[in-house]
């Protein structure tokens, strides 16, 4: 099998889901709020349903994936690459007999891609030859309507 590389937040994520302290100190702040208690009752589900799938699925795969959202007896399974995906939906029928011996109502298995792409925030800087430019400025002075106004900034962002 082949090495992946998994981005630090996502590993961090799923050390905190099972780090039993930070569970412990999340429960007792969601027991003591009444309005939280619901939430406190999802949390523990929603930990339960990791612990049971992290006993069924293969080791080399675990720290690559964790659980989402269990709705209508489809569990999401929250991967880190298409190539994991790939792997859990050929094991998808192991999967879901060992997540039904662990008594989860399961029928069947959705992955999902975690991104982990961030877009950049910084604009890239555009290239207008002196020709084009010209032109458009040219236009501009000709047009008197809100589009004039457009291209005027358009050439004020443009490296020539």
């Amino acid at each position: 099998m082949r090495n992946f590389t998994i981005s630090p937040l996502y590993k961090q994520t799923i050390t905190q889901a099972e780090s039993p302290k930070r569970m412990q100190k999340l429960k007792t702040i969601l027991a003591t709020n009444p309005a939280l208690s619901p939430l406190a009752h999802h949390a523990d589900a929603q930990l339960a349903i990791q612990r049971a799938w992290n006993k069924v699925v293969p080791n080399e795969l675990a720290e690559f994936c964790q659980v989402g959202a269990l709705q209508n007896r489809r569990l999401t399974v929250l991967v880190a690459n298409n190539a994991v995906a790939a792997k859990i939906k050929f094991l998808m029928p192991h999967l879901i007999a060992g997540l039904q011996a662990e008594k989860l109502a399961v029928s069947t298995l959705r992955t999902q891609l975690l991104s982990t792409h961030k877009p950049s925030k910084i604009a890239p800087q555009r290239k207008l030859p002196k020709q084009g430019s010209e032109a458009l400025a040219q236009l501009a002075d000709q047009l008197s309507s809100p589009l004039a106004d457009q291209i005027r900034h358009l050439l004020a962002n443009v490296k020539k």
